[in-house]
């Protein structure tokens, strides 16, 4: 207690201290604020609460985590969480030598980005008997393989691994899927495909039977007429029409 003097009066006060001994034990008071994530995205911490229990002493101290706080844990704020490795994983939290465990991730498969075709759609060739092209599409984080098929104008065009085969005119969609993984979704993407009619100047025709001109014009029957465009026999109603 301070004596007074001339110009002061006494005063009195007190303090209260804990002394507590070494850290008993801790547990995980609050769990950190989000523990759903999905692959990619990056572990936070921040919410994590702990109560820190100590030896010889009922004290109980709450400590919330933060870069400083003293607080550790096993995977590390700011790690990137991938499904294969992570869900249903439980972070282990150490202070002061003592642990604890979380509730467990959950961690599920993301989408992949950027899977696409190299070419920009709608894609344009000509026709030209059992003509081929190839398609190529890429993009997308996932391991998976990639598949190619056509789901629309099957008739147009066939493809084998991603060679497409010309069969005539018209407009087909050719669809590339990028398999799952154990991080990824399946992706898919879309071309369309409008094969252009070819010009049959070059086309040999043959007429058989025989017709007696009477003044009028004459249609053969199609099988009297045998159009071929280089090797390839063509085909009424899909290579060429006759009027």
């Amino acid at each position: 207690t301070p004596a007074g003097d001339a110009a002061y009066t006494g005063s009195s006060g007190s303090m209260t201290f804990t002394v507590v001994g070494d850290v008993a034990s801790i547990s995980v008071q609050t769990q950190p604020t989000t523990m759903t994530y999905t692959t990619g995205q990056a572990l936070d911490l921040t919410g994590l609460e702990i109560t820190v229990s100590y030896a010889g002493s009922s004290y109980t101290q709450d400590i919330t985590w933060s870069a400083d706080s003293g607080i550790t844990a096993s995977i590390e704020n700011g790690t990137t969480l991938y499904a294969s490795q992570h869900d249903g994983q439980t972070i282990t939290i150490t202070y002061e030598g003592k642990t604890a465990q979380t509730s467990a991730l959950s961690v599920s498969k993301a989408n992949q980005i950027g899977f696409a075709f190299t070419e920009e759609s709608p894609k344009e060739v000509d026709y030209s008997p059992n003509g081929t092209f190839t398609v190529k599409a890429e993009g997308g984080e996932g391991t998976g393989a990639v598949t190619y098929t056509v789901p629309n104008g099957m008739d147009v065009i066939s493809i084998d691994g991603n060679t497409a085969t010309i069969l005539k005119a018209g407009t087909a969609t050719i669809t590339a899927t990028k398999a799952a993984d154990v991080d990824y979704n399946e992706a898919t993407a879309t071309l369309t495909v409008t094969v252009n009619s070819k010009s049959l100047e070059n086309a040999q025709v043959q007429v058989s039977g025989e017709y007696t001109y009477d003044g009028n014009a004459k249609e053969p029957s199609g099988n009297a007429v045998t159009v071929t465009l280089g090797d390839k026999t063509l085909t009424e109603n899909e290579d060429y029409t006759l009027s």
